[in-house]
């Protein structure tokens, strides 16, 4: 048992200290999915279609979906600056890994809720198309790709719980989508539950970073602790003498 533990242990440190191992087979992943023109997604390459949809060059959708893009623009940026100011300043990786690592941010949150929405299509009768849960996996596999520096907390298991609440309202009022209702509900429920999701990741993010945090100042701090006991050991002798 103790031995697997260790084990256990070794492998998760590697993976922290060297997250390339898990990041370069899951952008690997990505890249075969969203690249090619591929038929189950209509002979697109999905990785065009995204820079189309604005990612990089600003939206270019209908007056329907622009209602949200404002938002989901936002939360990729700050998602991105956040991210990088804790693999830096707080799990202190080098630039490089910490500029790889934060650029997946988006990934985690983006596919994770875009998951749950299209399946959530199942309680209208339509399911989601096999490219559409393909596509959509291929950004969930880069997000977690960070996994090993995520804490699991109270914090983030309320969050979970009140995103599934207000998805639940969601689907019991009809799960309407926007465009095809006048009201504020579904805007106000599909801009919830997209921040809720990005929250949930922040705080995954944020609470195993302040382990390596802790950790750091530890490793700061203990050798003046050392010095401190031996001096104290060394008076008391002296003072016995």
């Amino acid at each position: 048992m103790k031995n697997q533990l260790t084990i256990r242990h070794r492998a998760k440190a590697l993976f922290q200290s060297k997250p390339e191992i898990i990041f370069v087979p899951a952008i690997v992943a990505w890249l075969l999915v969203n690249v090619p023109q591929w038929q189950i997604f209509g002979g697109e390459s999905l990785a065009v279609l995204a820079l189309k949809t604005g990612v990089l060059l600003g939206p270019t959708f209908t007056s329907v979906q622009d209602e949200i893009f404002p938002l989901t623009y936002s939360l990729i940026w700050v998602s991105i600056v956040f991210s990088l100011y804790l693999f830096r300043s707080r799990i202190r990786l080098n630039w490089i890994r910490s500029l790889v690592m934060c650029l997946t941010f988006p990934f985690a949150f983006v596919g994770t809720f875009e998951e749950i929405w299209q399946n959530l299509w199942v309680f209208r009768g339509l399911p989601p198309p096999l490219g559409n849960e393909i596509w959509m996996a291929s950004w969930v596999v880069v997000g977690f790709s960070t996994l090993q520096y995520w804490r699991h907390s109270r914090k983030s298991l309320a969050m979970i719980i009140v995103l599934g609440i207000f998805f639940s309202i969601w689907v019991a009022t009809g799960y309407d989508q926007l465009g095809s209702s006048s009201g504020l509900l579904v805007p106000a429920l599909n801009l919830i539950t997209k921040s809720l999701t990005f929250l949930l990741f922040a705080t995954l993010l944020y609470e195993g970073s302040k382990l390596f945090d802790l950790q750091s100042r530890k490793l700061k701090t203990s050798p003046i602790v050392v010095v401190d006991k031996a001096v104290h050991l060394y008076c008391k002798k002296y003072h016995r003498n």
